[in-house]
């Protein structure tokens, strides 16, 4: 009996592989063989709940699954007091008289304990990892005529369980997965072992958070570029090409290859197509193309992973997923793309081997521009990149770049991960332009007297100043930019000595915030002439002579010399020709000072 799974020759008289244990289906026992006499009494291959083990070490409980190999149930361990998940070695077909498993018809007791073996070195494997990444096995034993395994419960469901319930899954937690098992993966490899049998039903999402990796019953030991013979036990479509042969190069690419299938599904909702069907010709459609919101970049990370060829893949597991957060932008020839004509129609998915094949088959004509997403040159089809030919000098036959519609241009950048990081950083950067331009604008006509007030006395101690008290004067408008710039600053100073003044401060250069930066000022002391020049003309009229009606006194200008001494010339003028008659110097000193720095007390002489 040929197994239609892995094609293992089995007798005549097998009901299941003895290579993959798939049923076989001409040979399914019933249980009842007669059409006539009383109905079959149905026959359940469990145990029931309460027996126990290992004496009373542990409890059966209800059952959580069955496979080819073994039944699991939820079960209790008590001398701890925990839930655990108990594995019992039940290869299908087998029966259980009483407790005791008996082997079927078409497995010897010889072969039957072999497979036993294999199961308890399964735990032996488990045994050696302690990673919340990877189901943790406690204790396992032989009673019954086969094997137990003790293993944590875990509560949750499988990666199958949930694709079946949302039918594909978003990008972030297909990555978060495949970090978590890759990363379990990583202490498997690290240990020389390879999983073989990676699917979503061997991947567990518990409820609080974990992803675990589970079943290791097809785990086995590998030794780099070695060739080794193995069991044929696989799963269709999640198993690389190397896994369906006896003999074969194993190593990380073969779960490397696994993992891609599993995320493959996750995302497309669909099983990709199997390795075989792939090697005889059989186009492995990317994700992307079945899920338009898988970004391109993951997408081209997957198919990449998934080559028929083991060397082409990733060869470290830790490669692969430095790959998924950050996929490259070349892709290799057996990763899909889309293609398009002189005439702007869209051609593909198709792989660059493809292209090459329909070139020298003929279906796309020497004179046919094409072109891929992504690539920034243009190729003639009769190029020898394409068509093989020697001696083809590269842009000849060119013709005119097609007009590619603007939405599909954009719903390629916007689809891929770099896309819509440079759209992203395109967006912020427009957004800080413009609010640096307001703050810009806004500097240009803002009143910074108080900041610069405040520089004027910490920058320059020598002036002497002790007081600064500036305010923004009319602004000018720079065309360039339409800000109004108010760079001169007016007001007054009181200097240490109590003396004061007008300052005018004119700014020379601002900062990249439209900020003052540099300046200059001068500061003028005040005049105070005009306080005294009344006083001291009507103390001058009285003690100088004038000839009535014949000469006045004319008015008097002080300048001044020093912040004590003032002078000014007096005249004296005929009152009707208006001729000078005589004149002198005055000169005043101060001998005290009002508050506000204006001066009090005076005395004077005349020269």
């Amino acid at each position: 009996m040929i197994c239609p799974t892995c094609q293992h020759e089995n007798t005549a008289e097998a009901v299941i592989c003895s290579a993959c244990a798939t049923p076989l289906p001409s040979n399914i026992q019933t249980g009842h063989t007669e059409t006539d006499g009383p109905e079959p009494i149905h026959y359940s291959p469990h145990l029931p709940k309460g027996v126990r083990l290992q004496g009373e070490g542990y409890a059966i409980g209800e059952l959580l699954g069955q496979g080819g190999f073994g039944i699991t149930y939820k079960g209790g361990d008590l001398s701890l007091r925990r839930y655990v998940a108990i594995k019992e070695f039940f290869p299908q077909g087998c029966r259980r008289q009483n407790s005791t498993v008996i082997p079927n018809g078409s497995l010897s007791a010889d072969d039957y304990a072999v497979v036993r073996d294999k199961f308890v070195e399964e735990a032996r494997i488990l045994g050696q990892f302690s990673d919340p990444s990877i189901v943790r096995v406690f204790d396992v034993f032989e009673e019954n005529n086969t094997a137990y395994m003790v293993m944590e419960f875990l509560e949750g469901q499988t990666l199958s369980a949930r694709i079946s319930e949302r039918g594909t899954l978003d990008e972030a937690e297909v990555i978060n997965i495949a970090e978590k098992v890759g990363h379990a993966l990583g202490i498997v490899h690290e240990a020389g072992l390879i999983h073989r049998d990676i699917k979503p039903d061997n991947i567990c999402l518990t409820k609080d958070g974990r992803v675990v990796l589970i079943d290791f019953g097809t785990a086995r030991s590998f030794t780099a570029n070695k060739t080794v013979k193995h069991t044929t036990m696989l799963t269709a479509g999640y198993a690389p090409l190397e896994q369906y042969g006896q003999q074969a190069r194993f190593g990380p690419p073969t779960d490397i290859y696994a993992l891609a299938a599993t995320l493959y599904h996750a995302l497309a909702g669909q099983l990709p197509t199997s390795a075989p069907d792939r090697a005889s010709g059989v186009q492995l459609q990317a994700p992307h193309a079945l899920n338009s919101k898988i970004s391109v970049g993951l997408s081209q990370t997957l198919v990449r992973a998934m080559s028929v060829k083991a060397s082409e893949r990733s060869q470290d597991i830790r490669d692969f997923l430095r790959q998924l957060q950050a996929p490259a932008a070349t892709t290799p020839s057996s990763v899909e793309s889309w293609f398009y004509n002189q005439n702007g129609q869209r051609i593909g998915p198709l792989s660059r081997e493809t292209m090459r094949k329909m070139v020298r088959s003929g279906t796309i004509t020497p004179a046919t521009m094409i072109w891929r997403e992504g690539w920034t040159n243009w190729v003639s089809a009769d190029q020898s990149e394409w068509s093989g030919q020697i001696g083809v000098e590269a842009g000849k036959n060119k013709v005119a770049r097609p007009q590619i519609p603007i939405r599909e241009r954009l719903k390629t950048a916007i689809s891929s991960q770099a896309g819509r990081r440079i759209l992203i950083g395109i967006l912020v950067l427009f957004v800080a332009r413009g609010a640096l331009g307001v703050v810009r604008y806004q500097n240009g006509s803002r009143d910074f007297s108080q900041n610069i007030s405040t520089q004027v006395l910490e920058t320059h101690p020598g002036a002497g100043l002790g007081q600064v008290n500036l305010e923004l004067a009319q602004g000018t408008l720079d065309t360039s930019t339409q800000t109004r710039l108010h760079d001169t600053y007016l007001g007054k100073v009181r200097f240490r000595d109590g003396d004061v003044g007008d300052i005018s401060l004119n700014v020379t250069s601002r900062d990249w915030l439209n900020r003052p930066a540099t300046f200059q000022f001068v500061t003028t002391p005040t005049n105070f002439g005009y306080v005294m020049t009344r006083p001291l003309l009507r103390s001058l009229s009285s003690k100088i002579p004038v000839g009535a009606g014949r000469s006045w006194l004319r008015s008097l200008h002080l300048q001044r010399q020093e912040r004590d001494s003032y002078y000014g010339r007096i005249l004296m003028y005929d009152a009707k020709s208006r001729a000078i008659l005589s004149g002198g110097t005055l000169n005043v000193t101060v001998t005290s000072f009002n508050t506000d720095g204006s001066p009090a007390t005076w005395t004077y002489t005349i020269d």
